[in-house]
């Protein structure tokens, strides 16, 4: 894991493993980044949801390939 950053294992871990939605995910991390004093590894732009990094969008893409992370996709 040499580039990527720990810290959405880190912070899946400390949600007890469960965030609901991508999109939540990346709002959780940016007001982490922000409110919490955290590193800032992550430069987030406005989108029309809200705050998106497209570098944590790959660092979870690599922990989901992986198997750090499972990714479950549910229909409404």
């Amino acid at each position: 894991m040499s580039q990527k950053s720990l810290l959405p294992l880190a912070f899946l871990y400390a949600q007890g493993s469960s965030v609901d939605g991508a999109t939540r995910f990346q709002k959780l991390v940016f007001l982490a980044q922000r409110e919490g004093g955290l590193e800032s590894k992550y430069d987030f732009h406005a989108e029309k949801f809200g705050p998106y990094s497209y570098d944590l969008a790959d660092d979870l893409k690599y922990f989901i390939e992986s198997g750090y992370v499972e990714r479950k996709v549910e229909t409404n």
